[in-house]
């Protein structure tokens, strides 16, 4: 269940952009933040920013380092599998004859 934060509340705060972990920092808490208390919870506000953008950018807000920095390894794994099965799929093709499209991606070129 998300927990409303409260202003000024210190957290520590995942931002992702171009779906890489640019860093973790602490921050104060934003007005009316909802900060999820279990990793199934904020996992889950990821896949859906993924699932409707492709992306999983976004600010991941934590009350305390060790889940954040838990969060952000998690993210990265994830990613990192994302490159490796497109990197199999592009070894795989014949590139010179039929062009190749990453199924793998969002947006992929038809």
């Amino acid at each position: 269940m998300n927990v409303l934060a409260c202003e000024n509340d210190p957290l520590y705060c995942v931002t992702i952009r171009h779906n890489l972990v640019a860093g973790i920092d602490r921050r104060t808490a934003p007005a009316g933040v909802e900060i999820p208390d279990t990793q199934l919870e904020v996992s889950t506000q990821l896949a859906a920013n993924f699932r409707a953008r492709g992306l999983m950018d976004g600010d991941y807000y934590f009350r305390d380092s060790e889940p954040a920095r838990h969060f952000a390894t998690i993210s990265l794994q994830f990613i990192k599998q994302i490159a490796e099965k497109s990197l199999a799929d592009l070894d795989g093709a014949s590139v010179r004859h039929e062009g190749w499209s990453n199924p793998h991606a969002w947006n992929a070129v038809s």
